[in-house]
């Protein structure tokens, strides 16, 4: 799952760091990335162990798409900012709950 997410860790960075004040048109093309990530961890199969990480991790993304789809087409003001990081934290929230829940290898 995380190489399918390749990237949007980092792209994420800047709208999750509150020392910075990333505008709207800069979140515009991570959508397109977050939608291709999303369709490449659903297309993934997994054994049933994973079945609830691979659902927490889904949950994420679809936290994630919307949230900067609503930024980009804001004003990119405070308010719009902080709704942004707070729907993202609630998105991180569901990917750590996934990934908590791997089994040890």
């Amino acid at each position: 799952m995380r190489s399918a997410e390749s990237g949007l860790d980092e792209a994420l960075a800047p709208f999750e760091d509150r020392t910075k004040t990333p505008r709207p048109e800069q979140a515009r093309p991570l959508v397109e990335g977050a939608i291709s990530a999303r369709d490449r961890v659903e297309a993934i199969a997994v054994p049933e162990p994973l079945v609830s990480a691979w659902r927490e991790e889904l949950v994420y993304l679809n936290h994630v798409i919307p949230a900067l789809g609503r930024f980009g087409a804001s004003d990119g003001g405070p308010a719009a900012l902080e709704e942004l990081r707070s729907v993202l934290a609630r998105g991180r929230a569901h990917q750590k709950r996934g990934r908590r829940s791997l089994p040890a290898f």
